[in-house]
């Protein structure tokens, strides 16, 4: 094993070490070091979008799993985590008024786990807010949630 390699991994085993006990500035320093050194270094750029996760920093988490996804779609976990960010800023989209930027997020989220009954209720709702009734009620009905139609009103339950 040639010594840039030795050191990238001991590099990585601090890193996900320091990560484990919760030193996300000390961890994040050294996923960076590893990526400056060997930018395609999949296991860092996926363990850095989980530490930014953490941080809330869920804009720049979702941009480094999108390049993990983009290099391995198979990588152990990345559709739960991209799936994962991209509810969070679904979320964060709607609950700010930005119910186009949601509306993305959302159909990122189905195209990757297209059974997924959260998403599913999820996208009803905002298409609700959105004037797609039709199509957000069927959302609605393969999600988690059902409708209740009662007179003048109606509720999701």
């Amino acid at each position: 094993m040639n010594k840039k390699k030795q050191t990238i991994k001991e590099i990585f085993n601090s890193a996900f070490e320091n990560h484990k006990k919760n030193n996300l500035n000390i961890a994040e320093n050294l996923y960076r070091e590893i990526i400056k050194i060997k930018p395609d270094h999949i296991d860092s750029i996926f363990y850095l979008g989980g530490l930014l996760t953490k941080k809330r920093e869920f804009h720049k988490a979702k941009e480094l799993f999108e390049k993990v996804f983009e290099k391995n779609p198979k990588y152990p976990n990345i559709n739960n985590n991209l799936c994962a960010v991209y509810k969070i800023l679904a979320n964060i989209s709607s609950k700010n008024g930005k119910l186009l930027e949601a509306k993305k997020f959302f159909e990122k989220i189905l195209t990757l786990d297209p059974n997924n009954l959260d998403t599913a209720h999820g996208y009803g709702v905002l298409l609700l807010k959105l004037n797609q009734h039709s199509k957000g009620l069927n959302y609605i009905r393969k999600g988690t949630s059902f409708i209740r139609f009662t007179p003048g009103d109606c509720k999701i339950i």
